[in-house]
């Protein structure tokens, strides 16, 4: 028995694999490689600009807030998104009020000019 009911949830697509949580290391390092330049924000929460002595250990606290949060009444995964076996982002899902995840749909927001974005969303 397991008690983290998204252990083995998986999202395939033709291009892409996506896990919740599955590779936060990979994740990190991607983060410190660069995710966009400089003098672009892609981003509401400003998060790439923090200060990289800690930036490893606050994408780990949010992400472990997110799934500590966990409940029927309110929640948030944030899945991690593969890419010829490589993490290269993340893409969060958020809802209310689920049963088995009998959702009737499902919207992808990002910023107009979050190309990237726009790509996981097709």
């Amino acid at each position: 028995m397991t008690h983290w009911p998204l252990r083995d949830l998986v999202l395939r697509t033709p291009r892409l694999e996506l896990r919740p949580d599955d590779g936060l290391d990979e994740l990190i390092e991607a983060a410190y490689a660069g995710v966009h330049p400089h003098d672009e924000m892609l981003f509401l929460v400003r998060w790439t600009d923090a200060d990289p002595r800690y930036l490893g250990r606050e994408l780990l606290r949010y992400f472990w807030s997110q799934r500590a949060a966990l409940a029927p009444e309110r929640w948030t995964i944030n899945f991690l998104i593969r890419h010829d076996d490589r993490v290269i982002g993340t893409q969060g899902m958020s809802g209310a009020d689920f049963d088995h995840l009998g959702a009737l749909r499902a919207r992808s927001d990002a910023f107009p000019d979050n190309h990237a974005s726009h790509r996981v969303s097709a």
